[in-house]
C-alpha cells in the first residue's frame, strides 16, 4: 500500500504537465540527440505553442519558397544578410537602379548620368530597393527644385532693384534726353561690340556675348552706358550718326523698355494723348521678345 504519509509529487511520464503547460526538461525526453539540444525548441513553454508553430510552418511551406526569408538578427552572417536584402529586391549591383525622373521636376534640376552614378552607389550602400531609390531621390530633389525657385525668384527682385537704381542714376545725369543718349550708348556698344575675334585657340567668339559672359552684371549697368555716352560726346557728326535710332534688341534691354513704358502714367490712362504711343511702343517690344 501506498505510504498516506508521503507526500512527494512525481513528474508525469510525459511531456505534457497536468495544467498544459511543456514539463521543465521536457526536450531531454525526445528520442532524437539532436533535437534535445536544438536552441529553437526551448522557446515553447506549452503545447498549445508547439502547435501553433507547426501549423504556420505548414502554412508558410503552403507559399513559394523564393518569398521566404530570414530577417537577420544581431549576430546574423554576412550571407544571411545578403539573402535578405536579395529577396527583398535589392540589386546585385549599381547597374541595377534605373532612376525615373519626376515629371514634377524643373529642368533646372540636374540628373545627368553622373549623378545617378552617384546616387546608385549610395543607395547599394545602404540596401535600398530600386523602388525605394527612386522615391529618396525624386524627393530630394524636388527639395533642391524648390530651392532653386527660391533662388531665382529673389535674384530677380535683386536685379530689378538694380535696374531700378541705374534707371535713376541716368535720369540723373541725361536728364530729358535718356531715351536718345542711351539708345546711343547702347548703339556705340553694339557697333564696335558685335564683332567676332579669334581667341587663343583659333576659335571666333563675339566680344559683346563674352563681355556679358564673363561680366553678366554690365548687360545692365547705367555705367557703362555712362562711360559710352562721354565716349559719343567726343565723336564727330558723322561717327556717332544713325546711333540713335538703334532699337533695343537683347531680351534685358527689352525687358529694361518694358518696365519703363509700363510705368508711364499714360500706360494705365487711356485718355492720356501719349496713352496710344505707349501701346504701340509696348506692342512692338513684345513683338521682338517673341521673335
Amino acid at each position: 500500500m501506498d505510504d498516506p504519509g508521503n507526500t512527494q509529487t512525481t513528474q508525469p511520464e510525459g511531456f505534457v504537465d497536468t495544467d498544459g503547460s511543456l514539463i521543465d526538461g521536457w526536450q531531454s525526453r525526445l528520442s532524437d540527440e539532436s533535437l534535445r539540444e536544438e536552441p529553437s525548441l526551448a522557446r515553447f513553454k506549452s503545447f498549445n505553442d508547439l502547435a501553433k508553430s507547426f501549423v504556420s510552418t505548414k502554412q508558410m511551406m503552403g507559399r513559394d519558397p523564393d518569398t521566404l526569408v530570414e530577417i537577420p538578427g544581431e549576430n546574423a552572417t554576412d550571407e544571411v544578410r545578403a539573402e535578405f536584402h536579395r529577396k527583398r529586391g535589392v540589386p546585385d549591383t549599381v547597374e541595377g537602379y534605373k532612376y525615373e525622373r519626376s515629371k514634377e521636376l524643373s529642368d533646372k534640376v540636374d540628373t545627368s548620368p553622373e549623378k545617378i552614378e552617384l546616387w546608385s552607389q549610395i543607395a547599394k550602400r545602404h540596401n535600398l530597393t530600386p523602388t525605394q531609390f527612386n522615391g529618396v531621390a525624386n524627393d530630394w530633389l524636388q527639395g533642391i527644385d524648390k530651392d532653386i525657385a527660391s533662388f531665382d525668384l529673389a535674384q530677380e527682385e535683386r536685379d530689378e532693384q538694380e535696374r531700378k537704381k541705374g534707371v535713376a542714376v541716368l535720369k540723373k545725369h541725361l536728364g530729358n534726353a535718356l531715351e536718345e543718349r542711351t539708345l546711343r550708348a547702347e548703339g556705340l556698344m553694339r557697333k564696335y561690340g558685335d564683332r567676332l575675334v579669334k581667341d587663343a585657340k583659333g576659335n571666333e567668339l563675339n566680344i559683346l556675348e563674352q563681355l556679358y559672359k564673363e561680366l553678366p552684371s554690365i548687360e545692365n549697368s547705367p555705367w557703362i552706358r555712362l562711360l559710352l555716352d562721354n565716349v559719343a560726346e567726343d565723336m564727330s557728326e558723322d561717327r556717332i550718326k544713325g546711333l540713335t535710332t538703334t532699337t533695343v534688341d537683347t531680351p534685358s534691354q527689352i525687358a529694361t523698355k518694358l518696365a519703363e513704358l509700363k510705368a508711364h502714367p499714360a500706360y494705365m490712362d487711356d485718355s492720356n494723348p501719349q496713352h496710344r504711343d505707349i501701346m504701340n511702343q509696348v506692342t512692338e517690344l513684345y513683338k521682338k521678345k517673341a521673335g
